[in-house]
């Protein structure tokens, strides 16, 4: 085969090889700014989880906001609603009484922890089938208890009764402004911070 100007493969001829290159290096920029646009948003959901650790307590906004920079962290030790169904005794402060004795789990309803007319038994919410108020009524718990399971840095005492109106009310939970929690975005931030049983 002699070398002639239709030959691609003829190395004698600058203008095509030189065309064949200018293709290949043009494909090769778009490939890499292709990957390295894709990079930061595969960074940004990798590290959600990581940024929101359940070692860590966060209130609800710094979970959202993935404030993992905030030196004033504490940890959580929140129990869950299997540990709070099983006890014999559960924080005080929910009937008119000293806020720091222990009450009776079958003698406190919705209505004692949270007000409105719903006389549900609390124990009957955390073993009930809706795993988000049971968190909800095991989060209470772990908020009453003395000293706090979950200190009031991260979660305090009116946020969790707000959380169980607006969560009654709404089926969801604005944990900021401009954020909405579904009820499973809710349970995952719940059980992040009640990480024993």
């Amino acid at each position: 085969m002699t070398d002639s100007p239709s030959n691609p493969r003829n190395p004698g001829n600058a203008g095509e090889t030189s065309s064949v290159g200018a293709v290949q290096s043009a494909g090769r920029r778009r490939l890499l700014q292709a990957g390295v646009s894709a990079a930061p948003v595969l960074m940004t959901v990798v590290s959600r989880p990581v940024l929101a650790d359940g070692v860590n307590c966060q209130s609800p906004s710094g979970f959202v906001s993935g404030n993992a920079s905030n030196p004033g962290m504490n940890s959580c030790s929140g129990r869950t609603p299997s540990f709070w169904a099983g006890q014999t005794t559960w924080p005080g402060g929910f009937i008119p009484g000293p806020p720091n004795t222990t009450a009776p789990p079958a003698g406190t309803t919705v209505h004692d922890a949270f007000g409105g007319a719903d006389t549900t038994p609390l124990l009957a919410v955390l073993t009930g089938s809706d795993a988000v108020k049971a968190q909800i009524v095991a989060a209470l718990l772990n908020v009453k208890r003395a000293p706090p399971l979950i200190p009031t840095t991260a979660l305090g005492l009116p946020q969790v009764q707000h959380m169980w109106t607006e969560f009654a009310a709404t089926n969801g939970f604005t944990p900021s402004t401009g954020a909405y929690w579904t009820p499973a975005e809710l349970l995952d931030y719940l059980q992040r911070i009640q990480p024993y049983n």
